[in-house]
């Protein structure tokens, strides 16, 4: 008799776990998308459209024009077959100080990011407390832009100066 109850024991934890919420949503976590919706080609992850917070991966570019005429159809066939979308970035568009509109003009390049702020004032906050404001931005989604390259060859319009050294 005690074998029996072990067993049955065993069985109960055993569906208990299966039926968790731990569970479901494992199952429900859907498998990250590999082909291609249109072709069904590998996909490219150089070659996307974001869609309604979805980044959508194609094989290539031509594949756009027939996604383009109904996305939503190609997104909900690929959604049944328990394709799970990667999702897309958030471009900043609040200042992470005092939740406003940004202004593209006010910024400021920290750790390899383009922050933007609502006015110069802002980035005086942020600096003394950096960490909290990413940490919220990430929070909320925000991808920050990187900081744009500057080729400081190309920009150069000026003569070369001489220094005291090249002077024989």
């Amino acid at each position: 008799m005690r074998h029996t109850s072990r067993i049955g024991m065993v069985i109960l934890g055993a569906l208990l776990i299966a039926l968790s919420p731990a569970a479901e949503a494992e199952e429900a976590a859907g498998t990250p998308q590999t082909h291609c919706p249109i072709m069904g080609g590998e996909i490219d992850e150089g070659v996307y459209r974001d869609v309604d917070g979805k980044r959508v991966y194609f094989c290539c570019p031509s594949c756009f024009e027939k996604f383009d005429q109904d996305p939503q159809s190609h997104i909900k066939r690929l959604e049944s077959e328990g394709i799970e979308f990667a999702n897309a970035p958030v471009p900043q568009t609040l200042c992470p100080i005092m939740d406003e509109e940004i202004d593209s003009t006010v910024f400021l390049d920290w750790e390899e990011k383009r922050i933007y702020f609502c006015c110069a004032p802002c980035i005086k906050k942020f600096k003394k407390d950096p960490d909290t404001y990413l940490k919220t931005m990430a929070e909320k989604g925000v991808t920050l832009e990187e900081i744009p390259q500057v080729d400081d060859a190309a920009n150069d319009t000026e003569p070369a100066k001489k220094t005291a050294h090249e002077h024989h």
